[in-house]
């Protein structure tokens, strides 16, 4: 609860301060259209400043006789940047073609399209303002590299006893005890120049670990799996070697639609969809004696896989004209699927033992949370933050009913054409 409370705040804070002070302020951009063989006025005073109007030559300033024909200038120019703004530039009457340049922020009029070239009415994917600078084009593409540290609960290479002289015994549980682990994720989106589109992603983590402990002459140790409704145990005895590993498989694949709503200052992007996950889990537990002879030994597989509906959003805000900007993502999935689950057991190495169930249906909840900073540059934007994904009922190497923690950080970089 304390954990909601505290990312609620965060929410709160980042959308307070998204845009009511910027979205209240008129817009002041400050300009500049050159052309080759026609310049255009800069808003204010210009002493001697040339106009091309339409039917008529070229008008200096300081004449009275001027001031119709500099009247009609500036309404010409008015409606050559209202047709900009919408994404439906030509060149007015009189004038020669040529390219636009701003200077200074790109304004925003609301919801519409952006224009930043006066051939082929391109779509300018940009943050209104121009401080957050996002790459000008409907596709994107990038990678991410994570490095996440998994915490899972109840996820034991084996259970150690320790008899004393005075015939009391001590068992502890010897954990699986996992070090941060590299993952990546890459992703593409393509969006139309109502910031309306489709994104595609795909995520993997893959590794493993290994606990192995030589038992003292007043040790011995046992392995279990629990199952639905069974448990399967192997012993080691003292003075044997007993050699635990936990293979851990995950992957998700997204297919979402998504929409942006633009802010002067900020950007929030939505998202719905469906999603793939795949969570297979592997546990092997051989035990050895003193000349290498295998004792006994057990094998736990259980795999899912599943479809489901998934949400989310992102929030991005500018810090100031720098190209820096702070983000925070959330998204939620319930994936439908089923779990197949097998245990083989042996002693010197024939099986005495062996467990199988195929198709138990089980739904895997899976949230995400990320929060961090970002960098942009012309098309590139470059990523750095904290990651944590929460895989309710994964399981663990043991059994298939406990939860899955990864929590870590994530750099990432992408491009936009």
């Amino acid at each position: 609860m304390r954990r909601f409370i505290i990312w609620a705040a965060l929410t709160g804070l980042f959308l307070a301060g998204a845009a009511p002070v910027d979205a209240q302020e008129p817009w002041r951009p400050e300009w500049r259209a050159r052309r080759a063989q026609a310049e255009l006025p800069v808003p204010g005073p210009q002493p001697e400043t040339t106009y091309v109007v339409p039917g008529s030559e070229s008008v200096h300033d300081g004449s009275a006789e001027s001031i119709s024909q500099r009247m009609s200038a500036l309404q010409a120019e008015l409606n050559m940047l209202r047709a900009q703004l919408r994404g439906q530039l030509s060149a007015p009457p009189g004038a020669v073609p040529g390219e636009i340049v701003y200077e200074g922020e790109m304004p925003f009029l609301g919801e519409g399209h952006y224009d930043a070239h006066l051939e082929g009415a391109q779509c300018c994917m940009v943050v209104p303002g121009g401080c957050c600078g996002d790459a000008c084009g409907p596709l994107s593409f990038g990678a991410d590299g994570i490095f996440l540290h998994p915490s899972i609960v109840g996820n034991h290479a084996f259970l150690v006893t320790t008899t004393n002289a005075n015939t009391s015994a001590d068992s502890r549980n010897i954990p699986f005890d996992w070090d941060t682990e590299a993952s990546y994720r890459i992703w593409v989106a393509l969006k139309d120049c109502d910031r309306f589109g489709i994104r595609g992603s795909f995520w993997r983590f893959e590794n493993s670990i290994a606990q192995v402990q030589t038992l003292d002459p007043n040790q011995f140790a046992t392995a279990e799996v629990f199952v639905p409704g069974d448990s399967f145990e192997i012993l080691a005895p003292a003075g044997s070697t007993i050699d635990a590993s936990h293979r851990l498989d995950l992957a998700v694949v997204d297919l979402d639609v998504v929409k942006d709503i633009l802010w002067p200052k900020a950007m929030l992007t939505l998202t719905a969809g469906l999603r793939y996950a795949r969570n297979e889990q592997n546990y092997e537990v051989d035990v050895i004696d003193a000349t290498g002879a295998a004792l006994a030994s057990l094998k736990h597989l259980h795999r899912f896989e599943g479809v489901g509906p998934s949400i989310g959003f992102e929030l991005r805000r500018c810090i100031g004209c720098s190209g820096f900007s702070v983000y925070l993502r959330s998204k939620g999935a319930a994936v439908f699927g089923q779990i197949d689950t097998s245990v083989d057991e042996a002693e010197f190495g024939v099986e005495t033992n062996a467990y199988t169930a195929d198709g138990l249906d089980e739904p895997l909840l899976i949230g995400e949370v990320g929060f961090g900073f970002q960098y942009s540059w012309h098309k590139l934007w470059l990523r750095a933050g904290y990651e944590a994904q929460y895989w309710m009922n994964a399981g663990n190497a043991t059994s298939t009913g406990d939860d899955l923690g990864l929590v870590g950080f994530a750099a990432s970089a992408g491009l936009g054409f």
